[in-house]
């Protein structure tokens, strides 16, 4: 507590005047003492401004006395009025003071009461997240609650795939579900923050080659991509065994009529359609059908054709170039899908095309993250010049053996196949499922 003594009007001259009276030997007039008026409690709200300024009479006056005795520390003086701001749980206080005139004197104790302002919690975490299916999903809210720490969360109508622990939720979505909400809320017992959180879910995307003439492999493989309900399926050439022949494009079609009817299909050209009419007339592809872009979760997949030229004078090469200059600096990803693969250590020639010398010094220049060919009946992942290399071959035709090494291989595996792309958040996570639906590989990139 502190203690300090204030003069209203002029100490100096009340003690002048008394001298005066006693040395003339006269009486001074009759003195009325002063009367403070205060009384009662005093209230302060924490965190607020408090102000205090004796009420008091004295008709005598104006030279009369203020002396503060007690008050707490959070208090300063200041030309006979007390302020001050009382922080956050401070405890009530006495102020004591006295009035004087010199002769007599009046005394007050007051109590200071400090009113609590509880601080509501206020969530300030993002409402508008992303899933996919079969990827692994987790919230955690964030609020500030200056009163806490005791602070109750609450998660209110969660979707079922969905366990909530503590301040966080987590979970597995299964694919092909819905866009899905819930209710989170904060609460420190007296008030409640609650935000409505929306959950995005992103369709997969598949990718598959190389079906020609296993046609009872082929539906497998189409059965397990139809189960993760995919946005959209791409193809990396070779669909069937001889693309001038009608009876293999029913057969084709024969097997995928449900997964084509349910995503969209993009194609790549492969060295068995043989520029087929058949192939033209059978699909509905932007720009000239064998090379084309098209952007989907936010990926822009270029697809081209490797079985026709693609050197630097090119038509083909001109237009990859032109496509490459004008991503969009909103696009995540940019995928690469065409048939014969610049890294291979399958049976065909390596770089049967050159493509190392004309096509992968673009992906690296315009960082291309992944590029999926066909071609070798097989399922390898290569790694050279910061980007992934892809040989999804096994949807049916006869598997084949590895045939050599190479530096940049990672994985092969001799197995019927596809590929899952699932994109969430900056993410691009891609699984690779065997005919069993048994994951053999998986891989994950940041966005650009």
């Amino acid at each position: 507590m502190i203690k300090r003594n204030v003069l209203i009007g002029g100490l100096a001259s009340l003690i002048l005047v008394a001298a005066s009276c006693s040395q003339r030997g006269t009486d001074c007039p009759d003195n009325t003492p002063p009367a403070i008026k205060t009384t009662g409690s005093l209230h302060a709200l924490e965190g607020r401004d408090f102000i205090f300024r004796p009420q008091f009479s004295d008709p005598d006056g104006p030279d009369t006395v203020i002396e503060f005795i007690e008050f707490p520390a959070w208090l300063e003086e200041t030309s006979g009025i007390l302020h001050g701001i009382p922080e956050e749980f401070t405890d009530r206080a006495i102020l004591t003071f006295a009035v004087s005139d010199g002769q007599a004197a009046d005394t007050q104790s007051l109590t200071i009461m400090v009113t609590h302002l509880n601080r509501p919690p206020l969530i300030n975490c993002t409402n508008v997240t992303e899933a996919t299916g079969g990827i692994d999903y987790s919230y955690r809210v964030t609020f500030e609650d200056r009163d806490g720490p005791d602070t109750l969360v609450e998660y209110i109508n969660v979707p079922e795939w969905l366990t909530p622990d503590g301040d966080s939720l987590f979970g597995i979505p299964p694919d092909g579900i819905s866009d899905s909400c819930f209710l989170v809320a904060v609460s420190d017992g007296l008030e409640a923050d609650t935000q409505m959180v929306w959950i995005d879910m992103i369709p997969s995307i598949a990718v598959y080659g190389d079906s020609r003439t296993g046609h009872t492999q082929h539906q497998q493989i189409v059965d397990l991509i139809r189960a993760t309900e995919p946005i959209a399926v791409f193809h990396t050439g070779d669909l069937v065994n001889n693309g001038l022949l009608q009876s293999d494009w029913d057969a084709f079609f024969d097997i995928t009529a449900d997964m084509l009817a349910e995503s969209e299909f993009f194609p790549a050209m492969g060295n068995h359609e043989f520029q087929s009419p058949i192939y033209f007339s059978s699909f509905e592809l932007p720009n000239n059908e064998q090379w084309y872009s098209v952007i989907r979760n936010n990926i822009q997949f270029i697809i081209l054709n490797s079985c026709v030229a693609s050197d630097s004078g090119s038509e083909q090469y001109l237009w990859l170039e032109n496509e490459l200059t004008g991503i969009d600096d909103s696009i995540d990803f940019v995928v690469a899908v065409f048939h014969h693969p610049p890294y291979s250590t399958g049976i065909h020639a390596e770089d049967e095309m050159n493509l190392r010398e004309s096509w992968v010094p673009l992906f690296e220049q315009y960082d291309v993250d992944i590029i999926f060919n066909g071609h070798d009946h097989d399922y390898e992942r290569s790694f050279c010049g910061g980007r992934y290399y892809i040989v999804a071959g096994g949807g049916g035709a006869p598997l084949r053996d590895q045939a050599r090494t190479h530096p940049c291989s990672q994985l092969f595996i001799k197995t019927y196949h596809f590929c899952k792309l699932s994109k969430v958040d900056d993410r691009l996570i891609v699984k690779v499922f065997d005919i069993n639906a048994l994951l053999i590989d998986q891989f994950e990139l940041s966005a650009r």
